[in-house]
């Protein structure tokens, strides 16, 4: 180990691009029901770069665009707490990451019965899927013009216990989120065949 950072809460999701890491990061034990999320960004040292940037009640998964240019943070709202909380959603965030802070941009609501828990963006970025964990479903939602984000469409997760790749007739592809713990990456062959995981 070179370093160990140490943090105020509990890390719930990782995401790293070129010269940082963003940890998303819950509220230690009851206090998760009276503050929300946060997530923070490192240099490759382990230094802060900037502070704490809420991001709402139960933040479960978040993703970063490939450009850098964007955060998407996925957050259970009151699916998991009480009826007064604000309702589950994915937020899109115009992101600095060289300033470690990031400025809302828009945002998409689900039904209050709904409860995000797995994000995935296409390869493309164009995309999104969101596993529901309390109703069985995965959502697709158009990021293609990220100040309007737009839920496009609702399906029933295939059973599969590893997360999948799904390719589209765009030439897109995106790592589907399942409801098990597995995580997986998907790998494109360096001749440009088809893509595998691991």
């Amino acid at each position: 180990p070179v370093r160990e950072v140490e943090l105020d809460g509990r890390p719930v999701a990782l995401a790293t691009l070129r010269n940082r890491f963003v940890i998303l990061e819950r509220p230690h034990g009851d206090e998760r029901h009276v503050e929300p999320g946060w997530w923070e960004a490192f240099d490759l040292d382990g230094n802060r770069a900037g502070g704490r940037n809420l991001s709402g009640f139960y933040p479960d998964d978040f993703a970063l665009s490939a450009d850098g240019r964007y955060l998407f943070v996925i957050s259970s709202g009151r699916a998991e707490g009480g009826p007064k909380k604000p309702m589950p959603a994915l937020e899109v965030l115009d992101l600095d990451l060289a300033a470690g802070k990031g400025r809302a941009l828009s945002r998409v609501e689900f039904d209050s019965t709904d409860d995000p828990a797995r994000l995935a963006l296409s390869a493309s970025g164009r995309y999104a899927a969101v596993l529901l964990a309390k109703t069985n479903q995965t959502v697709a939602i158009d990021l293609s013009a990220p100040e309007l984000p737009r839920l496009v469409g609702r399906t029933k997760p295939n059973g599969a216990e590893v997360p999948y790749v799904s390719q589209s007739a765009d030439s897109d592809w995106i790592m589907m989120p399942v409801p098990s713990p597995s995580e997986a990456i998907a790998i494109q062959s360096p001749s440009g065949g088809s893509n595998g995981s691991a």
